[in-house]
């Protein structure tokens, strides 16, 4: 996934042949030259499947108690519904697309002829005849003769893990991973009330044992035998055995951090979370806070 900046009134051909592109109360921000130059950008260049562009409807406006102007600083225009439907059918009819016209946003009973707050084009592309995609081809690669290329730039990047083969172990070893963390986390926050803990980050060790984790769907379904899951443990640098190996030790810096645990929790079973109460030990259960 790549986050790219750049301007709508320039095309990159990064974007070419995507299927959906969504352009969400941006139009009332541009410049006349610019919003001149996006139709020509998206609907001949990157030529998506589907276009979706929302802008404020202004016959809406009136619904807004001692309201003048626009309804930001920085909107260039606010166009009615007439407005905008004309701006939109004559894109749709320039670059072969079809146009319906909805809106988010519904004022109080007995405004409905306002319509919506804010009012949605959704543009679809038609398919071309033979010849028409010849000529929209050979047009396109007039067009894109002239400031095309790499015109953005990239601020961000990332690889979404799933989309990545992994091999069992390693599939197998992300669960566990998960499952540890979220043991800990849930652990920290079951004791943070205890009147003797410090409030700063404090180092203290516990144990996860491997039937807790066995315990856990996502886990037993790949590794569902305690000592295949052992004899797999066993060959990760990372993990430490206690003598009988029944269990595994966890050295974790304790914090009133606990931000993501709601969240793990949702993602639980009620099994999932009858074993968080039921498994996490401490190795010394007399330990004083200082």
């Amino acid at each position: 996934m790549r986050l790219l900046q750049g301007s709508v009134a320039e095309f990159d051909t990064r974007l070419a042949d995507y299927d959906l592109v969504a352009c969400v109360e941006l139009i009332e921000h541009l410049d006349p030259p610019i919003l001149q130059a996006l139709p020509r950008v998206i609907f001949h260049q990157i030529r998506p499947k589907t276009v979706v562009i929302t802008t404020p409807n202004a016959d809406f406006n009136v619904l807004f108690p001692d309201f003048t102007g626009f309804r930001h600083w920085d909107h260039r225009f606010e166009w009615t519904r007439q407005q905008f439907q004309q701006w939109g059918n004559s894109v749709a009819k320039q670059h072969n697309y079809t146009v319906t016209y909805s809106g988010v946003g519904c004022g109080p009973v007995g405004s409905e002829h306002l319509g919506y707050c804010s009012q949605i084009a959704t543009f679809t592309r038609n398919e071309m005849e033979r010849n028409d995609v010849d000529s929209w081809n050979a047009s396109k690669e007039m067009t894109n003769d002239v400031g095309c290329g790499i015109q953005f730039k990239v601020v961000a990047e990332a690889v979404h893990p799933h989309k990545t083969k992994i091999t069992f172990e390693e599939k197998l070893w992300n669960e566990v991973q998960y499952y540890i963390g979220f043991l800990s986390r849930n652990n920290v926050r079951n004791t943070s009330d205890d009147e003797n803990m410090a409030t700063d980050t404090t180092t203290y060790r516990r144990l996860i044992p491997l039937e807790a984790l066995l315990r856990f769907r996502k886990v037993e379904q790949l590794c569902s035998d305690v000592s295949k899951l052992r004899e797999f443990l066993r060959n990760i640098d990372e993990v430490q055995l206690t003598e009988d190996e029944t269990s595994i030790i966890l050295d974790t810096e304790c914090s009133d951090d606990s931000s993501h645990d709601e969240e793990d929790n949702d993602e639980l079973s009620v099994e999932d979370n009858q074993t968080v109460s039921s498994f996490v030990q401490h190795e010394d259960e007399e330990e004083i806070w200082e």
